[in-house]
């Protein structure tokens, strides 16, 4: 209100930033034509974003070449089986089980010890 040439010139710049912004990203769909026009596939720089260029079926048929190693397919199992659900459950049963086991224990050895004590048998508390 008070300075109406800040106003316009801030608006100007905006205006500015979007028209900067617009070019930018048909320069990029160009480029990317032009990628696609004149370079082969795995010659691209951005092999990793020629996926979104593939169909679907095109790119699986690329990754089946790669080979993978026994060990790799044996650890991603290994790590999807240890995420499963009824693995995880397991697992907590079986630690709490053993927690428990340990509990009786020292509770037995408590017991046995308050006994020495009542008893008067002179035992070592530890």
């Amino acid at each position: 209100m008070h300075r109406p040439d800040f106003i316009s010139r801030s608006g100007e710049r905006v205006k500015r930033l979007k028209l900067v912004m617009e070019e930018r990203k048909l320069q990029s769909m160009l480029q990317s034509e032009r990628e696609e026009l004149f370079n082969p596939l795995e010659k691209r720089k951005g092999y990793q974003n020629a996926r979104s260029l593939l169909s679907n079926g095109d790119y699986m048929v690329i990754q089946k070449k790669r080979t993978i190693p026994k060990s790799e397919m044996v650890r991603r199992s290994k790590r999807i089986y240890e995420q499963l659900p009824e693995v995880r459950r397991k697992r907590e049963e079986e630690k709490r089980k053993s927690e428990y086991t340990t509990n009786r224990l020292k509770a037995q050895l408590y017991k046995t010890k308050i006994t020495n004590r009542i008893l008067g048998r002179r035992v070592p508390w530890n």
